[in-house]
């Protein structure tokens, strides 16, 4: 046994469609999920596309209509505008 009987509680699993579905509800777009698999005979860990157990997902901050590829939900127009400016000048020189 790799772990005590008891140590995890399944009722309280978050599986990846109801993280998902919070991540949405909280501005969030998915971005990836892979699965993280252990063996304990050789100590080593593995990513694979399954998720029923343990996973990792990235996520970004979902566009609305009135932000611009380079803008996060709390910049304004104007501070994106001057962020695409910085990033253009330096990029020139």
């Amino acid at each position: 046994r790799l772990l005590p009987k008891g140590t995890h509680d399944y009722q309280r699993f978050i599986t990846p469609s109801e993280l998902s579905r919070h991540a949405r509800a909280a501005g969030l777009t998915l971005d990836a999920m892979i699965g993280l698999h252990y063996n304990p005979l050789t100590r080593g860990y593995w990513l694979a596309p399954n998720v029923d157990v343990n996973y990792m997902m990235t996520m970004t901050p979902t566009m609305t209509p009135t932000m611009t590829p380079t803008m996060t939900p709390t910049m304004t127009p104007a501070m994106a505008l001057a962020t695409t400016r910085a990033v253009t000048r330096s990029s020139d020189a």
